[in-house]
């Protein structure tokens, strides 16, 4: 069985595109945009790096750390073209974007080309993000517009509250 945990960044090369978010939980939506996102946009790979925290918002992931990376591991362990990264977690926190792909972009080949994959809820926010000038010169952003009739990980974590574990699939 493949291992996608991705310990180190050093030396990728082609088109790898950063998927970071909470995944708390990880749901099929999130899978269904990565495997669509790798033949539209024509990327070699896509990591799904959970954060610690959003600036952004208020409530804290409620998985931990470990959970959340066990969980992704468990779901794309059969793409080859999938992977996640525990950076985030490892970062002092906040670790903002930008200063994460900062590292990421110092790690891959020269010849990479980064791509950073965001919701549309994050992307009406970008006016205030922590050094959103600095990020936009380290990568492109593939901004995902939410699917018709898809559900926010709020309303999936009351479903699942409630015992309603269909709404994982």
């Amino acid at each position: 069985v493949r291992d996608p945990l991705l310990s180190t960044f050093e030396g990728l090369k082609g088109r790898v595109a950063i998927f970071g978010g909470s995944f708390d939980p990880l749901q099929s939506g999130h899978l269904r945009i990565a495997e669509q996102a790798l033949d539209k946009f024509e990327l070699d790979m896509i990591v799904f790096m959970p954060t610690p925290e959003n600036p952004l918002k208020e409530r804290k992931p409620i998985g931990t750390n470990d959970q959340r990376v066990e969980m992704i591991t468990l779901a794309i362990r059969d793409n080859p073209r999938l992977f996640v990264s525990e950076l985030d977690c490892t970062m002092p926190q906040p670790a903002y974007s930008c200063n994460l792909m900062a590292v990421i972009r110092e790690q891959v080949d020269e010849s990479a080309s980064l791509f950073f994959m965001v919701g549309s809820d994050c992307a009406n926010q970008f006016d205030k993000w922590i050094g959103f000038e600095k990020l936009e010169k380290l990568t492109e952003f593939i901004v995902i517009e939410r699917e018709e009739g898809s559900e926010s990980s709020t309303e999936v974590r009351a479903k699942i509250n409630a015992g309603d574990f269909e709404a994982l699939r």
